[in-house]
């Protein structure tokens, strides 16, 4: 719900030397059950690849006076493309990344030639919780391409691996699967 939009009196920006597109920087913004926006922007800028961009991420979450509450590094060449919070205002992003990805002490490696994409979670002090690699879900290529809350807990990601096979899993609050849909 954007109802605590209209109370916002603040605008953060960070500015970034990019001379391409600039509708390929994905920065996608939700807001907690407390009304605070939750935003994963590009800190830096490494590289575009196909029509997105990539770098080190931060993902903060801000009170309506856009103090900062809580923010987790992404390091390396990474894109969030989409995030939820849950009912206990934890954060979910997914994403893609190419080289290699560093979240708190996890590291990712990439494996597909292309991109890898991963799932996220932090508490709700934007502590990290778990990193899943979508190549758990579909070991040729997966990627992660969508992301809903289904309960207050568990949520539903999209994986497809570039051919014809997509899937759809619940996950729960640990990121295992629950079920496939």
């Amino acid at each position: 719900s954007f109802t605590h939009a209209q109370t916002f009196e603040w605008v953060n920006i960070v500015s970034l030397n990019i001379q391409w597109n600039p509708s390929y920087l994905h920065s996608p913004v939700t807001v907690d059950n407390s009304g605070n926006p939750v935003c994963a922007r590009l800190v830096n800028y490494r590289e575009a690849y196909g029509q997105t961009y990539y770098g080190d991420i931060k993902i903060e979450k801000r009170n309506p006076a856009g103090l900062l509450l809580s923010e987790i590094s992404i390091i390396g060449k990474a894109d969030v493309s989409e995030l939820i919070v849950d009912g206990e205002d934890n954060v979910i992003c997914i994403g893609t990344y190419r080289d290699s990805l560093v979240i708190g002490t996890t590291t990712l490696i990439q494996s597909d030639p292309n991109q890898n994409s991963f799932i996220l979670k932090t508490d709700n002090s934007g502590n990290f919780l778990w990193v899943k690699d979508g190549t758990e879900f579909a070991p040729e290529f997966g990627i992660v391409t969508a992301l809903v809350l289904k309960t207050s807990n568990n949520f539903l990601v999209g994986v497809t691996n570039w051919s014809t096979n997509a899937n759809i899993y619940e996950l729960g609050t640990d990121g295992n699967v629950v079920s496939t849909i």
